[in-house]
């Protein structure tokens, strides 16, 4: 599990810096906010999957991973256009089941 946390966040950390670098370059976008919760029995490798997903969409598109630390735990969420989310979601549920959006 720590493997995981390590990767979800290295991978967020990476992937916020080229969203606001996009951000930036195209100007401001109407951003939505999803909180992602994920079942205890969730694989690096299912995480993984879900991330590489990202790279398929349009070269316009903007995806901002965000995790923050609480007094309770991590939590994780997605920054993204709606219809990117729309995109996201179907892609996702297919590979970490019991993902929650």
């Amino acid at each position: 599990m720590t493997e995981l946390v390590f990767l979800g966040g290295a991978l967020g950390a990476g992937a916020a810096l080229l969203a606001v670098m996009a951000w930036h370059e195209r100007g401001p976008v109407d951003l939505q906010t999803v909180e992602l919760r994920f079942d205890h029995d969730v694989t690096a490798a299912a995480v993984e999957a879900a991330l590489g997903s990202i790279a398929g969409l349009p070269s316009q598109a903007v995806v901002l991973l965000d995790v923050k630390a609480t007094e309770t735990g991590l939590r994780h969420f997605l920054h993204a256009p709606q219809q990117t989310l729309d995109t996201l979601r179907s892609q996702w549920r297919g590979l970490i089941p019991g993902l929650r959006m």
